[in-house]
């Protein structure tokens, strides 16, 4: 069984350094960038998306765990988006 958690400052922490960074690598071997320019391409990205981290309005970082063994098994990340000033409606 899964459990979903709000995540915590120690593991938005651990979250942001390794999605940056593979972001960065993504940006770097897809797009042929330099490895400066995919980071600040990459750190630029997530500043605009959670300019305040976990305190961002409208964004939801939860930390998902096995319950059995208390690991953790991945993150999920949703948000709230407009359209104007009206949720999206699907």
């Amino acid at each position: 069984m899964l459990e979903l958690r709000k995540m915590t400052p120690a593991e938005y922490s651990n979250y942001m350094k390794y999605s940056v960074n593979n972001y960065a690598v993504e940006k770097q071997n897809g797009e042929g960038l330099t490895e400066e320019n995919a980071l600040k391409i990459a750190q630029d990205s997530y500043a605009k998306l959670l300019p305040q981290g976990l305190d961002t309005p409208e964004q939801y970082l939860y930390s998902v765990f096995d319950e059995t063994s208390e690991k953790s098994v991945g993150i999920l990340w949703m948000a709230k988006k407009l359209n104007g000033v009206k949720p999206y409606t699907f």
